[in-house]
């Protein structure tokens, strides 16, 4: 489904697009490759003595508005954070403490309508983060309600943004770099990049797969090559 050379080309620009955060005040280090799934059940088990839980929804996220000629879509997802590696993702045959963020939901999209999304997201662990839990990259396919796709791809950060304690919620956000490169239908031949911003809101999260809501942002540029 998806161009092993998008992959490839978001590996190799990793190292440039994403960076590591300052520490956060009250979260206690985890040891070195300690997975997102390691560092998502560390900060609940913190919060979970206060008790409780709640149901909550995705703080919205609020785009700028673009001009017709740029690229952009926004949308819910309803998301899943699992141990292990994604399919199709190159990171995942090498990787033995890799997380896998899923994400689904329907969007409204700049010439494409009410789409499609599913993505998916492998997270490297790493050290000294601080409030940003891992690195990835990750591929998926925006798709119109005629069957035309677009492919994507994309390399950044999955962070902590806050926790509830008596509820034992957390919100989190990725700030991500997107690339497009071809897809089906019409838009066989379009190419673009852009910024991509995801929100995360977990609660009580206890069993894995965590599930979760969230809400998407893409802004960019898209045409055909």
């Amino acid at each position: 489904m998806f161009s092993r050379r998008i992959v490839t080309d978001v590996t190799a620009a990793l190292m440039i697009l994403v960076g590591a955060a300052s520490s956060m005040a009250g979260v206690t280090d985890l040891s070195p490759n300690s997975t997102v799934v390691d560092q998502i059940n560390n900060l609940a088990a913190e919060a979970r003595p206060a008790g409780g839980s709640s149901a909550n929804i995705a703080t919205p996220l609020t785009p700028g508005l673009a001009p017709l000629t740029k690229f952009s879509a926004t949308g819910r997802l309803t998301e899943s954070l699992a141990t292990g590696g994604c399919l199709n993702n190159p990171l995942t045959a090498t990787c033995t403490t890799c997380s896998a963020l899923t994400l689904t939901g329907t969007v409204n999209a700049t010439g494409l309508g009410k789409s499609s999304l599913d993505v998916r997201f492998t997270l490297l662990s790493s050290s000294s983060l601080g409030i940003c839990l891992d690195n990835g990259i990750g591929i998926g396919t925006l798709t119109a309600a005629s069957g035309s796709a677009l492919n994507l791809s994309f390399a950044g950060n999955l962070c902590i943004n806050d926790e509830d304690i008596p509820t034992v919620t957390l919100f989190l956000s990725s700030n991500l770099n997107f690339m497009v490169e071809g897809g089906s239908g019409k838009f066989a031949s379009e190419t673009g990049t852009g910024n991509m911003s995801i929100s995360t809101i977990l609660v009580n999260p206890t069993s894995i797969p965590y599930s979760g809501t969230g809400e998407i942002v893409m802004t960019g540029t898209v045409s055909k090559n």
